[in-house]
């Protein structure tokens, strides 16, 4: 039973089957799983809401006898009461049209669901090849405003992948260092008192390399990157830069570093991030697990944030404990925090 503040009582007691989510596995200090843990997402729904006067909506169905009349007829559902209607339709495109006629419009087009990579037999190195794919989204709200997403696979790279030869259900097959995505490359905004406004997204190189050299290339070397950077350019002019890092199980994923700024012209604003990597629970994404955060906690220590000529800085102090261990509970949470805008706290 959840009680609202205004007097109403929802009766949650619907609970259909929900979806698999990844599996948790918890992890020893090198790394090594112990035991998975498999997940399933429950969601318990309102079959019935109760005002403070006894009077109820269960279903489409009113305590007073109103009701609402529901009519399916293929992918078109219609919702009458009292000479208004609702008319939803379940394809592309998706609209909903209300009872004073505006409508919300979304309309897909493109796919992106055609193969555009394969693994090799091992020894080799899995080879791809990017064609022009891309979906685009048009949502138009029922006041006139219009989004447009842009969205076309990519090929994201990891570096200092270790080799192996995995079985995938088709045969051995090397684990990759660069996979194909689905990414969003541009957003517009449109509409009747809004300003036309874009946004571009650019994902740089993959920047991948293999820490074994016996079977796979590029071999990781000194100067390898083990960082990918995300740009996103407004129309206005201004960007922000973020940059992830890459490094197969170390911090892939994570983000390191966001500059904001204007133009051409240097970061008018800067965050480092830095994380610390606790055993626990982590998850298995997949066939193989890459980003940090995916074998092991990934637990935020400190954030730094330069801007104006001066720096505010928020961490996690390692005096807990034996006095030298991080200031966090069992579940990553900081326990004590230092705050300062000066060099030295």
């Amino acid at each position: 039973m959840g009680h609202a503040p205004n007097g109403d009582r929802y009766y949650f007691d619907t609970m259909p089957e929900g979806l698999l989510l990844p599996d948790l596995y918890e992890s020893t200090a090198d790394g090594d799983q112990k035991r998975f843990l498999e997940r399933q997402e429950i969601r318990i729904y309102a079959s019935k809401i109760e005002d403070r006067f006894g009077n109820y909506v269960t279903g489409l169905t009113a305590s007073d006898g109103r009701a609402v009349t529901k009519t399916v007829s293929g992918d078109t559902t219609i919702y009458s009461y009292g000479g208004r209607q609702w008319t939803v339709k379940s394809s592309n495109p998706y609209t909903v049209t209300y009872p004073d006629g505006s409508t919300w419009v979304a309309n897909v087009s493109g796919s992106l669901y055609s193969t555009t990579g394969s693994k090799s037999s091992c020894p080799g190195n899995p080879t791809y090849s990017i064609s022009p794919l891309q979906a685009v989204a048009t949502v138009k709200s029922r006041a006139g405003a219009t989004a447009v997403y842009t969205v076309k696979q990519q090929l994201l790279g990891y570096s200092y992948v270790s080799g192996a030869c995995d079985q995938d259900g088709l045969g051995s097959t090397t684990r990759p260092s660069r996979m194909v995505y689905p990414t969003l490359v541009s957003r517009t905004l449109s509409g009747p008192g809004l300003p036309a406004s874009t946004v571009t997204v650019t994902y740089g190189s993959t920047n991948d390399c293999f820490s074994d050299s016996v079977y796979w290339s590029p071999k990781c070397s000194a100067s390898s990157p083990t960082t990918r950077i995300v740009t996103y350019s407004y129309s206005d002019g201004h960007y922000q830069k973020y940059t992830f890092g890459n490094r197969y199980l170390v911090d892939a994923d994570l983000l390191l570093q966001l500059e904001e700024g204007q133009g051409s012209s240097a970061p008018i604003k800067t965050t480092v991030y830095q994380y610390s990597l606790q055993n626990g629970v982590g998850f298995i994404v997949g066939d193989y697990p890459y980003g940090a955060g995916e074998y092991k906690r990934a637990v935020l220590i400190s954030r730094v944030i330069t801007q104006d000529g001066r720096t505010f800085s928020w961490s996690v102090p390692s005096t807990c404990g034996s006095g030298t261990s991080l200031c966090i509970d069992q579940y990553g949470r900081p326990t004590k925090v230092i705050k300062s805008s000066a060099p030295s706290p």
